[in-house]
């Protein structure tokens, strides 16, 4: 740190750490539920938002019914993005075979059953549209939270505000970047998404009556200012990466080019020597060949060891290798981003002669000599290292891909899916050990202490299933719900913890519940809706119906809302809008579906939707889990799509 200083002027509100979707829907959610003029902030570690950070997101039914809590429209803006994966195809990782139990996504059934299927949008896609919600200068970029602590009102004789009755407040250590985000942590505007990473670090001091920790499950918050819990490392760790479908057809272009060069000027001397030469060639992956694989850019691809054996969950697998497109064709430049996430045991790394920790690289070493060794993947000091966001893992860049290529070629991964992690841009590639959190984690009081409340992953890291980001917004719809009952305090965060609890120690912890249960319970869910008719209204009117008529609420539906507000019946406005809204959602996901030819046409899905208060005659529970079973395979072959927040 250059320098040390207090921030000035008054205290804030609520301080929100993380600017992921955790702490992004949970702003909205408490913007939404507490009385104008509340100053809150977020602070985001990250110098800028780019489209490129995260993998995919699943969002299931009750991620969907949680963004529908905090903004009506916000599912259909995501809805727009998307994209529905039409098989799941597994793969022997070494022959390349294609496994039984590979299966086309009964997309039809999914609607029918429940109206509505699981789509998938990019992380930074979901991110985004939580960060269009909030009011400019929300967000401050380049402000990493390095301690919390609270100070108790006896120890002070005034607020910072003047406001003795504060009851006391939290100190936030934030190692800020000079010129790269605000100089006013109260939000002067400054420090915008976009503005570059640069300058140097200097440490402020931010006061806050309230905190609302989403720093991911390495969080300092939970560490520093809460009950000093931290992760337990899986011994497995995780490469991630991603390029656009132009990157990986020009990277094979040019192989094949090179490859091609280099056996003709071969071509006098020993045919080893041409035979080798030919064979370093990048190859098209053969999923993605679409004269034998039509649906090849629709599925979720992935390789794992085969044999009697075999184990159907990536994750409990000793080693797996994950690719799948996760935008549209036309969503950039460079067509469809594809994103690959390859998983390994510890003994996987160790028969590669690839050490993890990874050694820290030589810049590190004091004087030029030899670097330090490298911490145990258990030992504090690697808590930083081995940060849960992709921006704070071990390697990244040129490093990290030569460790995950040197893995992937110790076991015999094919060639053409290695093609796949050696076309990507290295500084896409990042490479972190696997943590998760323990039962110890999920007592009382462990993720609400006072006016100190954690969300996401901050307080329930559970394995990359899917479910993460979906939970995640739970908990935003829910905190913003017990602060409309109780006020912003620690009567509304207690009361957060009790509802949320038992529900996700459940889902993460209780073995006693089989799996389809639990997918079953995880769909059967309805949230408060924290938003008011009016505003609303007063949004549609500012969109146009031509280009986006299903963020539009049809004439009827408006005049009856509005009749229903002008005579103080916001409970009739606010069902007849979400009503219309359920229904907008699942005739945008059937259209996306019939558009990728998922569906042959929309007479598969039955037209009476159910809403999402509306019970079908099967009941709640079968139909939740008649949903959960059209869900598992996408969840399963999704496991390395959960964002990191």
């Amino acid at each position: 740190m250059r320098n040390t200083s207090s921030e000035d002027g008054a205290v804030l509100d609520v301080a929100v750490v993380g600017g992921g979707p955790a702490g992004l829907a949970a702003a909205v959610a408490l913007l939404r539920t507490c009385p104008p003029g509340t100053r809150l902030q977020v602070f985001e570690a990250g110098a800028t938002y780019s489209a490129s950070q995260g993998a995919a997101v699943g969002l299931f039914l009750n991620g969907v019914k949680a963004l529908g809590a905090l903004e009506p429209t916000l599912p259909h803006r995501l809805i727009d993005e998307a994209v529905l994966f039409s098989h799941w195809r597994d793969y022997d990782d070494v022959s390349g075979e294609l496994l039984p139990g590979s299966m086309p996504l009964d997309r039809a059934g999914g609607l029918r059953a429940a109206g509505y299927t699981p789509c998938h949008v990019q992380w930074s896609t979901l991110r985004a549209g939580l960060y269009e919600l909030l009011p400019p200068g929300s967000v401050q970029f380049g402000c990493k939270v390095v301690n919390c602590e609270e100070v108790a009102a006896a120890a002070t004789t005034a607020a910072a505000d003047g406001d003795s009755s504060s009851g006391g407040y939290y100190e936030l250590r934030i190692a800020r970047r000079r010129g790269g985000a605000a100089a006013d942590a109260v939000g002067s505007g400054a420090g915008q998404q976009g503005e570059e990473e640069g300058g140097e670090e200097e440490e402020v001091v931010v006061r806050a009556r309230h905190v609302v920790a989403a720093d991911g499950y390495f969080s300092r918050v939970r560490r520093t200012g809460g009950d000093g819990g931290r992760p337990t490392f899986r011994g497995k760790v995780r490469w991630f990466g991603s390029l656009t479908t132009s990157e990986l057809m020009g990277a094979v272009a040019a192989a094949a080019a090179a490859a091609a060069a280099a056996a003709a000027a071969a071509a006098a001397k020993e045919g080893e020597q041409q035979e080798a030469a030919a064979g370093e060639a990048l190859r098209l992956p053969e999923c993605l060949d679409t004269a034998r694989h039509p649906d090849g850019m629709r599925s979720v691809h992935r390789w794992m060891p085969g044999g009697p054996n075999r184990v159907l969950d990536v994750q409990a697998a000793p080693r797996g290798f994950v690719f799948y497109p996760i935008s549209l064709p036309d969503a950039g430049p460079g067509g469809s981003r594809l994103v690959w996430s390859m998983y390994a045991d510890l003994p996987v790394l160790q028969a590669a002669g690839v050490d993890f920790p990874p050694p820290p690289p030589p810049s590190a070493a004091s004087g030029g000599g030899a670097p330090p060794a490298a911490a145990s993947a258990d030992a504090p000091a690697a808590d930083d290292a081995h940060g849960a966001h992709v921006g704070g893992s071990r390697a990244r860049g040129v490093a990290a891909l030569q460790r995950a290529l040197a893995v992937a070629a110790s076991y015999g991964l094919p060639a053409d899916v290695r093609s796949i992690a050696a076309a990507t841009p290295p500084e896409r590639v990042s490479e972190f050990g696997m943590y998760q959190h323990t039962p110890e984690m999920s007592t009382p009081g462990a993720w609400a202490r006072g006016r100190l409340v954690h969300v996401g992953d901050a307080a329930h890291a559970g394995p990359p299933d899917g479910t993460g980001a979906n939970f995640a917004l739970e908990d935003a719809a829910v905190l913003g719900a017990c602060v409309r009952q109780h006020g912003l305090g620690p009567e509304a965060f207690a009361a957060w913890e009790a509802a949320r609890m038992p529900r996700l120690f459940d889902h993460l912890y209780n073995k006693s519940i089989a799996p389809g249960e639990k997918w079953g319970r995880m769909q059967t869910v309805d949230f408060e809706p924290l938003w008011r008719p009016e505003q609303v209204l007063e949004a549609a009117a500012d969109i146009t119906a031509s280009s986006r008529p299903h963020l539009v609420p049809p004439p009827q539906v408006a005049e009856a809302a509005a009749r229903a507000v002008a005579a103080g019946d916001n409970a009739g406005a606010t069902q007849a809008i979400r009503e219309w809204a359920w229904s907008a959602l699942r005739r945008a996901v059937v259209v996306k579906a019939v558009d990728a030819r998922i569906i042959a046409s929309a007479a598969e899905v039955d037209p009476a939707a159910a809403g999402p208060q509306q019970q079908p005659a099967a009941g709640p529970q079968q139909q939740a889990q008649q949903q959960a079973q059209q869900q598992l395979p996408v969840v399963a072959a999704t496991a390395a799509a959960s964002a990191l927040s």
